[in-house]
């Protein structure tokens, strides 16, 4: 869990966005691993908890959908 730059070079015309909700990356970024410890990049430090509650609705919903 730690800031992170974005190491591009100044030609490089892609964009970058956030794997939580979707904004850009504009200079640095958020990372903190995932449930399976893979880096997950983010706008912002709060989305960090966000990501942990969406993994606990989609839970839900996938028992829910799939039940015993």
């Amino acid at each position: 869990m730690a800031w992170r730059t974005l190491d591009k070079p100044w030609h490089d015309t892609s964009v970058e966005y956030c794997d939580v909700c979707g904004n850009l990356l504009i200079g640095r970024y958020w990372e903190f691993p995932d449930e399976n410890e893979r880096p997950v990049r983010a706008c912002r430090e709060d989305d960090e908890r966000l990501y942990a509650r969406l993994r606990v609705y989609r839970a839900r919903a996938e028992a829910q959908a799939h039940p015993g």
